[in-house]
């Protein structure tokens, strides 16, 4: 099967720690197509939906977006960004909007007769950005139901149940995290530094927590059917 997985950033991770192809070497035999960009909210998936996910004619799509929907919310000082680099009206998305994104993915999806999977993003890093990304992936979990779309719940299984008070994100975590997609970081030092769970920065995957991750699901797409 030709599989599609549409994200942001966490689907090819950091150097070292790329989820997708820890799913590709827990299911044999299928095609996967990463698509995956840094930063990308639901508006953006979408936009590029037909050059980046249809003109692959895939037989099944897996989504995971709401990430950054959620950081456009939570952290103020990113808005610039995001209203400059992802072309977000005021800088941030709500979780209606980004419901209402990825219901215009999913029918789209549909009516191509492309089966699609969802999962929602998990986050550790500070408790308001969490508390943003539930209220995106509540609304994305509504919608699935609605809509009958299987949907795994990342976030319910890989965010700690304690999450320490951290400071706001500042647009220089964009510049590391850019740095980091051409040479790996120390993942264990920062994991440790900054206590942690399964990430370095509370929300890019460690290697092992990439596996993680990938493990889940593997699992799910074997529930839904696949082999391999």
């Amino acid at each position: 099967m030709k599989i599609v997985f549409c994200g942001d950033e966490l689907l090819p991770g950091l150097p070292g720690a790329c989820v997708v192809d820890e799913v590709a070497a827990g299911l044999r035999g299928h095609r996967f197509i990463l698509r995956g960009r840094l930063g990308d909210t639901s508006l953006n998936l979408y936009q590029r939906l037909e050059e980046e996910v249809l003109a692959h004619d895939p037989e099944a799509v897996f989504v995971m977006a709401g990430l950054h929907d959620a950081i456009s919310q939570s952290e103020a000082a990113l808005r610039p960004w995001y209203r400059w680099q992802k072309g977000l009206r005021g800088g941030r998305l709500s979780a209606i909007a980004c419901r209402e994104n990825l219901r215009a993915i999913l029918e789209i999806l549909e009516r191509h007769n492309i089966r699609a999977w969802v999962a929602t993003p998990p986050a550790e890093y500070r408790p308001s950005l969490v508390a943003a990304l539930e209220e995106v992936n509540a609304a994305t979990r509504q919608l699935c139901e609605e809509l009958h779309v299987p949907i795994l719940n990342l976030q319910g299984r890989m965010t700690p149940e304690s999450i320490p008070s951290r400071p706001p994100l500042q647009p220089s975590w964009l510049l590391r995290v850019w740095s980091w997609q051409w040479r790996a970081p120390d993942y264990e030092r920062l994991r440790r530094r900054g206590a942690f769970s399964y990430t370095c920065d509370g929300l890019h995957p460690t290697p092992d927590g990439a596996r993680v991750m990938a493990q889940a699901i593997v699992d799910f797409l074997r529930e839904q059917g696949l082999t391999g």
